[in-house]
C-alpha cells in the first residue's frame, strides 16, 4: 500500500498542512506545522496525521464531549448523584447556585424553592441532624455568617439595623435620616460618648498604679469591673467613667493604636463580642432586636422595646 504523502494545503480532518517544522531532531521523525478549522495552529507529528489519530487542535474533542453531556451521556442517572463529600448534587446548569460544572448541591436548591428566592451572601443551609444527604425541608434550617466580630457598638447598631432591614423591617421605625454613625446611637449614649477626659482631669495618675503586662492597672476593690485582687484595668476605669456605667457582660475595651498603656479616652473604643456565631435566622433577628434594645432603641418599634417580646412574624 502506498505511503500518503503530506504536503503544504493537503487536509487532515480539521487540519491543513502549512510547511514543514524543521525544529524538532530528525530522530523524532517529520513534523509538521498545521492550522485548525478554529484558527488555531499546532505541530504534529507526519505519522499521527497519515493513520488519522490527530485530526484536530483538540477542539474536535471538545465538541464530541459537549455532544455527551446531560442526558445525552450514556452514564447519564438524571442528573443527581452523591458525592464524596456526602452532599447529593443536582444538574441543574442554570440556577443561580450552580457551580461551574453546572451542578448545585439539594439542600440549597430546596431551601431556595422553599423560601421562593435564591440564597443571599453569607447565608448557609444547615442540616439539624448532621446527615448531608437528608436534604427534606423539615431537616434543614437557614442560617447567616455576615455578622462581624469584636466591632464597636456603633459598627454593631448599624449591623443590627440592617439586618432587621432586610428580614423582619416591621420591627424598626421608619427613618427620616440615613442610618449612619451618630443617628443610630440613643439620646443619652450619644451625650455620654460626647463627655471628654483629658489628662489633668485623670486623677488616678497617683498611689496604687502599676503595669501589668503592659496594662497599668489601679487599686480599686470597691469597683464593679475589679478582679479578685482588688484591681481594674485602667483602660477599663477610663471607659466606664465615660459612659457613667460599669461595662456589661460581652463589653470590652480597644486600644485604637495598640499601645497598652496608652490610656486616654480619644484612644480608647468601646467594642462587643456577645453576638452568637452561625445561628438561626430567628437567634440573630433575637439577638438584634436585644443588641439594638440596649444600645439603640430609638430605632425599634414600640412594641419591640418590651422585654422578652420574641414574638417574629
Amino acid at each position: 500500500m502506498a505511503k500518503i504523502a503530506i504536503e503544504p494545503g493537503k487536509k487532515f480532518g480539521k487540519l491543513t498542512v502549512i510547511e514543514r517544522n524543521y525544529r524538532r531532531k530528525k530522530s523524532d521523525g517529520p513534523y509538521w506545522l498545521c492550522r485548525c478549522e478554529c484558527g488555531n495552529t499546532s505541530i504534529v507529528y507526519g505519522g499521527s496525521l497519515r493513520c488519522g489519530h490527530t485530526r484536530s487542535c483538540g477542539c474536535l474533542q471538545k465538541e464530541i464531549n459537549k455532544r455527551k453531556l446531560g442526558p445525552k451521556n450514556p452514564s447519564w442517572k438524571g442528573g443527581r448523584h452523591l458525592a464524596k463529600d456526602g452532599y447529593i448534587y443536582l444538574r441543574m446548569p442554570d440556577h443561580p447556585h450552580a457551580r461551574g460544572n453546572g451542578y448545585v448541591r439539594e439542600h440549597v436548591y430546596v431551601m431556595s424553592k422553599h423560601l421562593g428566592r435564591p440564597l443571599r451572601k453569607g447565608e448557609i443551609v444547615h442540616h439539624k441532624n448532621g446527615v448531608r444527604s437528608d436534604n427534606r425541608i423539615e431537616n434543614l434550617e437557614l442560617r447567616t455568617k455576615t455578622h462581624p466580630k469584636g466591632q464597636s457598638v456603633k459598627e454593631m447598631i448599624e449591623f443590627c439595623t440592617q439586618y432587621l432591614q432586610e428580614y423582619v423591617p416591621e420591627t424598626l421605625r421608619p427613618l427620616k435620616k440615613k442610618i449612619n454613625g451618630d443617628t443610630l446611637n440613643c439620646e443619652c449614649l450619644k451625650k455620654e460618648m460626647l463627655q471628654r477626659q483629658t489628662g489633668i482631669n485623670n486623677h488616678f495618675r497617683k498611689g496604687g498604679r502599676s503595669l501589668e503586662q503592659g496594662y497599668v492597672t489601679l487599686r480599686m476593690p470597691d469597683h464593679p469591673n475589679a478582679r479578685g485582687n482588688g484591681r481594674v484595668f485602667e483602660h477599663v476605669y477610663v471607659m466606664s467613667k465615660h459612659l457613667g456605667r460599669p461595662l456589661r457582660k460581652g463589653e470590652i475595651v480597644h486600644h485604637k493604636n495598640g499601645i497598652r498603656n496608652d490610656d486616654r479616652i480619644e484612644n480608647l473604643e468601646l467594642r462587643t463580642h456577645d453576638h452568637p456565631k452561625g445561628q438561626s435566622v430567628e437567634d440573630m433577628i433575637k439577638f438584634c432586636i436585644r443588641y439594638l434594645r440596649k444600645y439603640s432603641p430609638g430605632v425599634l418599634v414600640e412594641a419591640y422595646l418590651i422585654e422578652g417580646c420574641w414574638s417574629i412574624k
